[in-house]
């Protein structure tokens, strides 16, 4: 077999085969990265969407604490309220 590549007046040549390779491995490289690549789009979106799901949940979580901070509260007020008024009762 000659040389695969050589350099000549009209500047670097390669042989067919060389180039055939060559031009097979940048196609399947190029396919492998726009795999990759759609994979990891794929992903992002399914993360996106199980952060936004989270994110919900938290919410809903937070307003039922508050919820039932603000019952507990009432609760505690009214206690003291009833407290007062038996007292004011047992006083008259």
């Amino acid at each position: 077999m000659g040389k695969v590549i050589k350099n000549s007046d009209r500047g670097v040549t390669i042989c067919k085969g060389l180039a055939w390779i060559i031009l097979s491995v940048l196609v399947v490289a190029g396919i492998w990265v726009g795999t990759q690549t759609a994979t990891m789009s794929s992903d992002i979106r399914e993360l996106e969407s199980d952060l936004n799901k989270a994110v919900i949940q938290v919410a809903a979580e937070v307003d039922k604490r508050d919820r039932l901070a603000a019952r507990k509260a009432k609760s505690a007020t009214r206690s003291a309220s009833h407290t007062h008024l038996s007292r004011g009762m047992r006083d008259l």
